[in-house]
């Protein structure tokens, strides 16, 4: 059933963990340890997101509605498997520069993404979509950290958008 969390939930763990039931409540989510952490269900939550060191990974065709990112480790937005977002993706997340890696959408999905707020992490940065809309800048910080965005129809940068890498492509 529904993980209903409306404080804290902390997964700490050294092995790589699928969860498919649905998260919802305003409490924060954190992944700490060496383990990663993959959520299928729909994710509802309005907390925060801590990842400290490892990854989490939303595979639903819903984007999850979480306040921001915080942490060291990497986040991961996509359909689920072979499939695409049901309705066009704009993340208005909050992400810390400390993060070290954001991948949004998947080589399957179709719907467009538009990036309205500016994003700047340690790195590297994928965006997959219909079509990408960049109205503001990207940014990765770390040495040769990448942006990537791959987009089945067009790439619009309608705001003059920067992307900027510290020696990645």
């Amino acid at each position: 059933g529904t993980v209903t969390n409306n404080g804290a939930l902390i997964f700490n763990r050294t092995d790589n963990t699928s969860y498919a039931a649905p998260f919802a409540g305003s409490g924060t989510l954190s992944v700490t340890g060496t383990g990663g952490l993959t959520l299928s269900g729909v994710a509802s939550y309005t907390g925060l997101t801590t990842v400290a060191s490892s990854a989490i990974t939303y595979a639903n065709n819903t984007a999850p509605s979480t306040s921001g990112f915080a942490g060291a480790g990497t986040v991961t937005i996509q359909p689920a498997a072979s499939s695409s977002f049901t309705s066009a993706f704009t993340p208005n997340y909050t992400f810390a520069s400390t993060l070290t890696g954001l991948t949004l959408g998947s080589s399957s999905n179709t719907q467009n993404i538009t990036l309205a707020a500016p994003i700047s992490i340690a790195g590297p940065i994928t965006v997959d979509g219909g079509q990408i809309n960049l109205n503001s800048s990207l940014q990765t910080t770390a040495s040769s950290a990448a942006i990537n965005i791959r987009a089945k129809t067009n790439i619009a940068n309608t705001s003059l958008a920067t992307l900027t890498t510290n020696g990645g492509n």
